[in-house]
């Protein structure tokens, strides 16, 4: 016997976690659990032009950038994306599979803050270099690639 829960309606609420005057629903489904979306602190740019989604953390950054060092990236913003439960609709939103400590790993390399290294720093750890490898590989980001092996 299989007993499935009513589908229930998602409330709407105002989310403090993602404060920018917008109703959503309270939370976000990752693995089929409710979680609260957060933002980023590192990567949310106010102007940002697409939100990318990892575990329950958003990060907003610019699509332009993405497309630019991505061939996955560039051919999935020219594709329209369908609107993503949880989060406001006025800029494009993507669900990744991958961790958020993987996704900002890559942001760092993309975009530093600081640094104009790719890497950042001159000893990176095996976190950051494998995060790199894997997503630069899955995302087909060759330059990212080339610096993380080489």
């Amino acid at each position: 016997m299989s007993a499935t829960p009513p589908r229930k309606r998602t409330r709407k609420t105002s989310d403090a976690a993602i404060d920018d005057g917008e109703e959503r629903p309270a939370s976000l489904s990752v693995a089929g659990k409710a979680v609260e979306p957060v933002r980023d602190e590192e990567y949310w740019y106010e102007d940002g032009t697409i939100d990318l989604v990892a575990g329950n953390v958003v990060f907003r950054v610019y699509k332009g950038v993405l497309a630019e060092h991505s061939a996955v990236f560039n051919d999935m913003f020219s594709l329209p994306q369908p609107p993503s439960e949880g989060l406001p609709l006025d800029r494009p939103t993507v669900n990744l599979s991958d961790s958020a400590e993987d996704l900002r790993h890559v942001l760092r390399v993309l975009t530093p803050k600081t640094d104009a290294s790719p890497f950042g720093c001159q000893n990176p750890t095996f976190d950051m270099i494998s995060a790199v490898i894997r997503l630069g590989n899955k995302y087909e980001m060759l330059k990212l690639l080339e610096h993380s092996i080489g």
